[in-house]
């Protein structure tokens, strides 16, 4: 059979994966102590070489106290493999805006703007970027009727462990993000702070709102990285990317591309402006999200 079992406690079968990272795959399975479905990521294990998973267990550790994100279960070693297990939740958001037609409401949109940004702030208060904010990296969590921000293996500490300082910019460092959603930074391989997990998210609302961004689609060759930043400069500038969306998408966008390096955002300013938009639109913020109708 395809079962395995995993600290006596732990059970997955081979062919219920859940989908694939840039570190191994995930497997839906069952916490046999308490009779739950959970997500159990695995990576295969490379001698001398810190792993992305004990990586993202760190980091989930660290974040347990905020209340705020997923819990890391168990993690370990078991049959030649390192796992990281944690609760299961629902569908992503790309699953969720195609299943709504393709696109959300202005609503749902504003909510999911509230919601993010309120995690971000959490999240960054904890010296920690995401670095790879995308619509895929949202799930449903069904117990609170509100997503969840998942996968910590690109995030990073922004704040220096020795000098207890904002760490400094670099040139020529890696790329980090999905080539969609990441900032103009990240393409120019600049370090990334709190600035480009703000850009990411304005990419991924003018995304949900439209449907699509105006650099996809292009085919793929050398320079593709090139071609979509390319596209991403002009259609910025020349007003394309920016043209028929909510004012308030074009208020974050705006704001989070003229930060500075090593600027703290204002989320408390830009939540009041997606919350203002609400009263002055009469829009209540009663969770009614479009997935729901």
């Amino acid at each position: 059979t395809n079962k395995y079992i995993i600290n006596n406690r732990f059970s997955f079968y081979k062919d219920l994966q859940l989908g694939d990272g840039g570190f191994g795959c995930v497997y839906i399975g069952k916490d046999l102590k308490y009779d739950k479905h959970i997500a159990i990521k695995c990576e295969s294990i490379k001698p001398n070489k810190r792993t992305l998973l004990e990586h993202e267990y760190k980091i989930m550790k660290n974040l347990k106290k905020t209340n705020h994100f997923p819990i890391p279960i168990w993690y370990g070693q078991d049959l030649n493999y390192k796992f990281l297990i944690m609760k299961k939740y629902g569908k992503d958001l790309e699953f969720i805006r195609k299943y709504c037609g393709g696109a959300f409401t202005d609503k749902t949109l504003v909510m999911l703007g509230i919601e993010i940004l309120n995690k971000l702030k959490i999240l960054h208060e904890n010296n920690i970027i995401h670095r790879d904010i995308k619509p895929e990296n949202f799930l449903l969590d069904k117990s609170t009727n509100n997503i969840q921000l998942i996968d910590f293996g690109l995030s990073k500490c922004y704040i220096d462990k020795n000098t207890k300082q904002h760490i400094i910019m670099k040139e020529g460092v890696g790329r980090s993000g999905t080539l969609r959603y990441m900032s103009t930074n990240s393409h120019e391989r600049l370090t990334l702070s709190r600035r480009d997990d703000l850009i990411s998210l304005s990419y991924m609302l003018i995304y949900l709102e439209k449907g699509k961004l105006p650099w996809q689609g292009i085919k793929s060759s050398k320079n593709h990285y090139q071609e979509v930043y390319d596209i991403k400069i002009k259609t910025y500038l020349n007003g394309e990317l920016l043209s028929n969306i909510n004012k308030v998408i074009y208020h974050l966008i705006t704001y989070s591309i003229i930060l500075k390096f090593d600027e703290k955002p204002d989320y408390d300013c830009l939540i009041k402006i997606f919350k203002d938009y609400c009263y002055d639109n009469n829009i209540s913020i009663d969770y009614q999200w479009d997935w729901l109708k």
